[in-house]
């Protein structure tokens, strides 16, 4: 069965790193969850005098949801941990960005649907679930990503 025919699956994706210095980050990129990948323009409206039945929308600047990656708790030392942590304790000069770009895949995990690159990409929030003892599950780590822009790679 072609897949091309079906809507595609939002399960299968990927996420990878890359300082805008040209380096890269390829580990540590495993996530269960991306969210806000989403934009949104500014309008303007303009009431003309003596029109009453219309009002101009003039487009103004373009707004971007902040980036927010969710995945089980890594381990100290991990290369994103570190940019993490140094992002949210270091002088706003020294804050290194980076490229994200989020992939989504076809079924067969090897066809690429869509990429999303994310420019100038650094962390404002950094969270770890809660954890209780009456319960079994995983500690989960919430990245939260500021960006510039983002656009649809071919």
């Amino acid at each position: 069965m072609d897949s091309r025919n079906q809507p595609p699956i939002g399960f299968n994706f990927t996420v990878s790193f890359s300082a805008t210095n040209g380096g890269s980050q390829s580990q540590d990129n495993y996530f269960q969850r991306v969210d806000g990948i989403s934009g949104s323009r500014e309008v303007e409206e303009i009431k003309e005098g003596g029109v009453n039945d219309r009002v101009y929308k003039l487009p103004k600047s373009v707004s971007y949801d902040n980036l927010i990656l969710e995945r089980g708790f890594a381990y100290r030392g991990s290369n994103l941990g570190i940019w993490c942590t140094n992002s949210l304790t270091m002088p706003t000069s020294k804050i290194e960005t980076k490229v994200v770009i989020v992939t989504l895949l076809d079924y067969d995990s090897k066809t690429q649907i869509m990429n999303w690159a994310f420019y100038d990409c650094y962390p404002i929030k950094w969270k770890i679930s809660e954890f209780k003892s009456t319960e079994s599950v995983l500690a989960i780590e919430t990245l939260e990503l500021a960006y510039s822009y983002f656009s649809l790679l071919s």
